[in-house]
């Protein structure tokens, strides 16, 4: 007996000297990955980089030059006449008059009539030079601007005035419509998120489409063709992705993770059901298998005080990162190698949070660049028009539009050449080469080509 209790006590010196050592090192590993995230933050304060949302906000923007306060009025009419105005969102989204049916179109034009004051707010909120809703970034980060959803609806309902417009033959009308659209879309990123930039990113390509469709074998006058390629040649001028300010959003994440201020488990499974995240201590009945299991080993390890030091080395590896991929990106995007940019080779298996947040970023800014060359091939369209419009044919090769109709070729945002450019009958096919860099013959994206083997095109019948 006395033997046993030896060893008894042998065991629990040993186990409490293990918990000692690792409670030892797992502070002594905490505060070194505190002390990295320090230096991290540090080092880009030090090149003169924002790390916080208030560093990258400009002074507040006086009322007379501020678009929001007319959208804010555009808003109250929304609200006040929603059950009408809901009729037309419910259009399918990019269709056109023959898809509606016929109760939409007997009732949506006389909808759009008797809300004729919406319009001429809209308009008179896109000849403003700026747009601040004045967001609140101490809030929690991710929470949709209230603006967000009323200025997604005022895009829809500019679409499909301008499909009307079209219809009736009113094609100058039906063009500014879609020159109202386009500061929409503006508005939409003036909060910084990540979201709002995809969502400009998807009206604009939207409204490019709408365009095309209106302009493939309508003519306008010469000086509307000039303001339209002004306004497209300022569109493709604007930075939409900007990873200063995600970076500053990913900061506030991170530093909100690290104060237990955010669930890390609904960033980290942001595709389990709502009712997972009902209480970490309990397993509701209604859970699967495969959610308790999820649950009990994001819990323990992810969740735990366990999971600190390897939280904050993750956070450094996150701060690392995204400074390099906003050096790597000052570059135009020809020259970018894609293996440089968030790439998940590169990623610490340990570092969960990178690894699932930052490899969708170099997507992002794949979708910035076939708009970049959809707005190219849009303004050379428009260019191309110009030059029939002084010469009364089309030229036989793009450089024959300088000086005299631009002063100089957008390129191809995915080789840094010129866009490719052929007559077609009576009309033309203007063309960036896409993802694949190939030459696809100018065959535009198709469901069948979904991974980028489709040319990004402009087609005027004539």
């Amino acid at each position: 007996m006395v033997k046993v209790r030896r060893v008894r006590k042998l065991i629990g010196l040993i186990l409490a000297g293990i918990i000692f050592a690792g409670f030892v090192f797992h502070t002594a590993l905490n505060i070194y990955a505190g002390q990295r995230v320090k230096e991290e933050i540090k080092i880009i304060q030090a090149k003169g980089e924002p790390v916080r949302f208030k560093d990258v906000v400009g002074p507040s923007v006086p009322d007379e030059q501020n678009a929001a306060t007319i959208y804010q009025k555009v808003f109250a009419l929304l609200d006040a006449n929603k059950d009408e105005l809901d009729k037309v969102r419910e259009i399918t989204w990019g269709s056109d008059i023959s898809q509606w049916t016929e109760e939409q179109k007997e009732e949506i034009p006389t909808i759009l009539a008797k809300h004729d004051k919406v319009f001429k707010l809209l308009h008179e909120a896109s000849l403003k030079p700026e747009c601040d809703f004045k967001r609140d970034y101490n809030e929690a980060p991710g929470i949709v601007p209230s603006h967000f959803s009323p200025l997604r609806t005022c895009f829809r309902l500019l679409y499909v005035k301008s499909t009307l417009e079209k219809e009736k033959g009113e094609i100058e009308e039906a063009v500014s419509t879609v020159l109202d659209a386009f500061a929409a879309a503006r508005a939409v990123r003036s909060d910084r998120l990540m979201i709002s930039s995809l969502t400009r990113i998807a009206c604009d390509a939207m409204a490019l489409k709408n365009l095309q469709e209106l302009l493939t074998d309508k003519e306008i006058s010469l000086e509307s063709y000039r303001t339209l390629h002004e306004a497209l040649k300022e569109e493709r001028g604007i930075h939409i992705i900007d990873l200063y300010d995600d970076r500053c959003y990913g900061i506030s994440v991170w530093d909100r993770i690290l104060q237990k201020k955010i669930n890390i488990y609904q960033i980290r499974f942001p595709e389990l059901p709502a009712r997972f995240y009902e209480s970490l201590n309990e397993q509701p009945p209604h859970l699967s298998p495969t959610e308790k299991l999820v649950k009990t080993v994001t819990y323990w390890y992810l969740g735990s005080y366990l999971r600190l030091p390897l939280l904050k080395l993750d956070y450094v590896c996150y701060l690392r990162m995204m400074s390099e991929a906003i050096e790597v990106t000052k570059k135009p995007y020809w020259q970018i190698n894609k293996a440089d940019v968030f790439s998940e080779e590169r990623i610490p298996k340990t570092a969960f949070f990178s690894r699932h947040e930052l490899p969708s970023l170099a997507r992002c800014l794949l979708q910035e660049a076939r708009l970049d060359a959809t707005f190219g091939t849009a303004e050379l369209a428009i260019a191309l028009r110009m030059y029939r419009k002084k010469n009364g044919n089309y030229p036989g090769l793009l450089k024959e539009l300088v000086p005299d109709i631009v002063r100089e070729l957008p390129l191809d945002p995915f080789t840094g050449k010129d866009y490719l450019y052929r007559q077609e009958g009576n009309g033309f096919v203007v063309y960036s080469l896409g993802d694949n860099k190939k030459d696809d013959g100018g065959r535009g994206d198709e469901p069948q080509r979904w991974q980028g083997d489709f040319d990004i095109v402009w087609r005027f019948d004539k």
